[in-house]
């Protein structure tokens, strides 16, 4: 059982990931290359990144640790690449 939700995982991940790329070639949203250079946070480490949609629009979540070790959440429009929220989690 655990071997199957992981091979489901890793599916649904991999079709995300196509799902995003078909995005950005599409022009309907920006890298995630974008989205890395409008971090405010130089020193920090990218934990975990979705591609998700909230309110019909499509927005990049990201939890990443910075320099000071303080866990933040934030989300960017992944349209324009702009940062809609920083909170710490």
């Amino acid at each position: 059982m655990i071997m199957l939700a992981s091979l489901a995982c890793q599916v649904s991940a991999s079709d995300d990931h196509e799902h995003a790329r078909e995005l950005v070639a599409a022009g309907k949203i920006v890298s995630i290359e974008i989205i890395v250079q409008n971090i405010p946070y130089k020193n920090s480490r990218l934990l975990e990144m979705e591609l998700e949609s909230e309110n019909d629009k499509l927005v990049y979540e990201l939890e990443l640790l910075t320099g000071d070790g303080v866990v933040r959440e934030l989300k960017f429009d992944a349209k324009t690449g702009k940062l809609l929220t920083d909170e710490k989690d």
